[in-house]
């Protein structure tokens, strides 16, 4: 991850750019007993890219203020997934290959202001929108030596989401008091071990927060 982070007299200025790369080979028995009669082996691969944009008021203002944008990449998939069963006596050597891979793209735009109208009493308005399309680059189930189940074509899905935010503060020494309601999103996907299967839609969550936090750590 590189973060950068620029300073002048009227806001500051936030980059955070990350890119990362995974891989994972893996095996699991499936038949909860001492004979490996249907197990399962398996190898994924994933490529992650994000870039972050963000501009903040300066933090002594009595209006402080965050609007930045957001962009994700995500490639990623299975490319070997063997899923072998000895237990089935007419197909003993029943060896299914399920091969996949899936590319997300999001765009976010974001922000937030919290505005101090007595040294007491203060208010956030915040918000977001995504925009977000995922795409199912290749999905195929096969029996090896027997020829190929499924094959499916391309399929990409589009989705857009609006999260607002609300908070109201109340201080009373060093305890600053607050009441959120916010809305949160979760992207969607394809799943690719289980061809045939439309999309998973995202969830959205509408969330309620009462609490208290302490603005002065005390000394000693």
């Amino acid at each position: 991850m590189l973060k950068v982070n620029g300073h002048f007299p009227f806001m500051d200025v936030v980059s955070i750019t990350n890119y990362d790369r995974s891989t994972l080979g893996s095996g699991v028995e499936t038949d909860i007993t001492n004979v490996p009669l249907q197990y399962a082996i398996f190898h994924q691969f994933g490529n992650n890219f994000s870039q972050e944009i963000q501009f903040l008021s300066p933090s002594d203002a009595k209006l402080t203020w965050i609007v930045g944008g957001f962009y994700y990449w995500f490639d990623g998939g299975f490319d070997q997934f063997n899923l072998f069963n000895r237990a089935d006596v007419s197909m003993p050597f029943l060896n299914i290959q399920i091969l996949g891979q899936q590319m997300t793209r999001a765009l976010a735009g974001f922000g937030e202001t919290t505005y101090r109208f007595t040294d007491e009493w203060g208010v956030t308005v915040g918000a977001r929108y995504n925009t977000e399309t995922a795409e199912l680059r290749e999905r195929q189930e096969a029996i090896v030596g027997l020829g190929v189940l499924a094959d499916e074509p391309r399929q990409n899905t589009n989705w857009n989401n609006f999260s607002p935010k609300l908070s109201l503060q109340y201080k009373v020494g060093d305890h600053r008091f607050y009441a959120t309601v916010t809305r949160g999103f979760k992207s969607g996907l394809y799943n690719i071990t289980a061809p045939g299967t439309p999309a998973v839609n995202p969830e959205t969550l509408t969330a309620y927060e009462i609490g208290s936090i302490m603005v002065k750590i005390p000394s000693g």
